[in-house]
């Protein structure tokens, strides 16, 4: 390790690549237009107390494996080692001139004692190690997933929490997002915005400085999907010039035009944020010439926690009720299958566990037991971590069922209760099922259940809905993947009808509130179909219809379940958490689960079917909303008119 002075240089052309001048007229000179010089908090000031950095190498990650980067650390005058610091994460080093400028502000009060970290592009070593080398900076800066938001919180944090500060004190950093910051320019700049983006569970603060938000790996697609995504509570500084633009890449783009148009999609997003535009170039002579009065908006207020925002996006307007967030559902939470449904009370089932045993929400908020024993009822009480607080059981004969290999379950209008299993669909009668308002009942075990039925659907099938009539539209694959998916209709009575085919990998299936069209997506596909159905039941004309966001970094929407609201809003569980639809198959808006997670599986529950529920990585949120959930089991209803616009 080795420790030297907090005076650390800003390599403008080494970080940001060269420079390229579009001058204003051929009179101006580069000096002219990137003139510009830092003030006095950018200075060693007399009577500051000096804090000290040190560098060290690190080279065992597994988030961006035989990768060797450099970590400086920079530790302010003011830090004791008896509490957690704030954190500011520098993207190409400490540049900007942070230790100076810390320095001041922090001793002049005007941002909270912070530890700064500085982190350096990775590069990994070729066979012969003094040639060609694989530069790993475009990789971990420009692209759009939290991949470097996991390499820095949960490789290079611990790795410098188990070292010392150059005065042998600890060096403990927080953990609350609310005081973490990240900054960079060029590619570090849509790096540090990413941190936040991707993981606001990690960072909020955002220092921008010449971003890459161009089709260099995706950012261009920034602006749209914030205009889109509900609001996240962070706050950005952006910086640019009128003439930048990198000489390495102009055919990814446009950055001075990019810079204005994610600008303008944050204020429309309701983000508070602030930028400082000028004439210079892709240097950073600017930023660190307002580096200081950046910090200072970053960091003003602080610890109030950073809010979000009110978008003026008119579908989020629409569907979400004010001061309403995401919740954990008081369950059992980290070990819950796929499987979720609302019966016509609203009320929510669920499985879980190593056993898959099904589980339900009642009306009154309390988890039951629904496959647990027979003769016993079981009601369980959590916390809000999901942690199991009291169990309540009834005296009776104990024997277990459980519901092995359950994939889909849903329920018909009379409350039956369908479980698709393997290669089946098995109904269960509404008298057998647990009713809250009784706690007398619960799913028997098989051999004493009413008649079982099962309808086959084919060797894998993958979804299906019920009509309030009680007929059955399922979707199955073939053998043969190459030949599709087949869409099926089974009429109450029985009757099976092939009615259609469609590509394979089918995930989710739903009726429009009318039940007029049957919507299907699919896994692996940013298109969704649309089936018109016909008088008999049958459908015709399927054609892709349904578009939706797919992550860069993945290249598929991972699509889960499907449902609609009362308005025709189609909801899909994506792997960028709740993309909404409308009725002419665009997304319009996302709704992204605590921690950016993947959602796999969604419906709408509760008393008036206003509540939404989604199952993300084992867990079950949910969320009161401002509109109402149409099951398929519910009676048509005539829509409002709609345009083509």
């Amino acid at each position: 390790m080795h420790y030297h002075s907090l005076h650390i240089a800003v390599f403008v052309f080494a970080v940001f690549g060269t420079l390229v001048v579009n001058a204003q007229s051929p009179r101006q000179s580069l000096a002219e237009i990137d003139n510009y010089e830092p003030g006095p908090d950018s200075k060693p000031q007399p009577g500051v107390p000096e804090g000290k950095t040190f560098s060290f190498k690190f080279e065992t990650s597994k988030v961006f494996p035989g990768t060797s980067r450099t970590i400086t650390v920079y530790v302010p005058a003011q830090y004791k080692g008896d509490k957690p610091a704030c954190v500011y994460v520098g993207l190409d080093a400490l540049g900007f001139g942070v230790p100076v400028v810390f320095d001041n502000l922090i001793h002049k009060g005007e941002m909270p004692v912070t530890i700064a970290i500085g982190v350096s592009p990775g590069t990994v070593a070729s066979m012969n190690e003094k040639e060609n080398p694989r530069f790993n900076r475009s990789l971990e800066f420009d692209s759009l997933n939290d991949s470097l938001a996991r390499c820095i919180t949960e490789e290079i944090f611990p790795e410098i929490e188990k070292l010392k500060t150059p005065d042998g004190l600890p060096i403990r950093l927080s953990t609350d997002p609310n005081d973490r910051c990240a900054g960079g320019g060029s590619t570090g700049g849509i790096a540090a915005f990413t941190l936040a983006w991707e993981r606001p569970d990690l960072f909020r603060r955002v220092f921008s400085a010449i971003g890459t938000f161009v089709g260099m790996r995706g950012g261009d697609a920034y602006p749209v999907l914030v205009r889109k995504t509900e609001p996240k509570p962070l706050r950005i500084f952006q910086q640019d010039g009128e003439n930048d633009q990198w000489g390495g890449g102009p055919e990814v783009g446009d950055w001075w035009m990019s810079n204005q148009t994610l600008e303008r999609a944050l204020e429309f997003a309701g983000y508070e944020h602030q930028h400082i535009w000028g004439t210079g170039t892709h240097s950073g002579r600017h930023a660190t010439a307002i580096f200081p009065d950046a910090m200072r908006f970053l960091w003003k207020d602080w610890p109030k926690p950073l809010k979000a925002g009110e978008s003026q996006n008119t579908f989020l307007k629409a569907i979400l009720e004010p001061g309403e967030g995401w919740k954990l559902a008081k369950v059992e939470q980290g070990s819950l299958w796929d499987t979720l449904a609302a019966n016509p009370q609203g009320e929510i089932f669920f499985n879980g566990g190593e056993a898959s045993e099904l589980f339900k929400i009642g009306l009154d908020g309390k988890v039951y037991a629904a496959t647990a024993r027979e003769g016993k009822v079981t009601r369980m009480e959590f916390d809000s971590h999901g942690k199991r607080i009291a169990t309540d059981e009834s005296k009776g004969t104990e024997k277990t069922h459980h519901l092995t290999l359950l994939t889909k379950m849903a329920f018909g209008a009379d409350g039956t209760c369908f479980i698709q299993r393997v290669s089946a669909i098995a109904n269960y009668s509404i008298d057998r099922l647990l009713n809250a308002s009784k706690r007398s009942r619960e799913l028997p075990d098989a051999s004493k259940a009413a008649p079982l039925s099962f309808v086959e659907l084919g060797p894998s099938p993958s979804s299906f809905a019920i009509t309030n009539t009680g007929a059955i539209y399922g979707v199955d694959s073939h053998g043969d993947s190459r030949s599709g998916s087949r869409l099926w209709l089974i009429r109450p009575h029985g009757d099976k009808i092939e009615i259609g085919s469609i590509p394979n990998g089918a995930s989710g299936i739903a009726l429009s509130p009318d039940g007029l069209w049957l919507a299907v997506m699919f896994r692996d596909s940013h298109w969704g179909y649309i089936c018109k159905i016909k008088a008999d039941g049958t459908v015709e004309n399927p054609q892709r219809f349904y578009w939706l966001h797919v992550p860069v970094d993945s290249g598929t929407p991972d699509t889960g379940n499907i449902c609609f609201d009362r308005d025709g809003r189609l909801y899909v569980a994506t792997n960028m958490g709740i993309q909404v639809l409308d009725r002419n198959g665009r997304v319009r808006a996302i709704l992204p689960i605590p921690g950016n997670q993947a959602v796999s599986n969604v419906c709408f529950g509760g008393e008036n079917f206003d509540t939404l529920y989604v199952i993300s990585r084992g867990k079950l949120y949910q969320r009161k909303m401002h509109v109402s959930g149409a099951p398929p089991f519910h009676a048509p209803i005539k829509l409002p008119p709609s345009s083509a616009g």
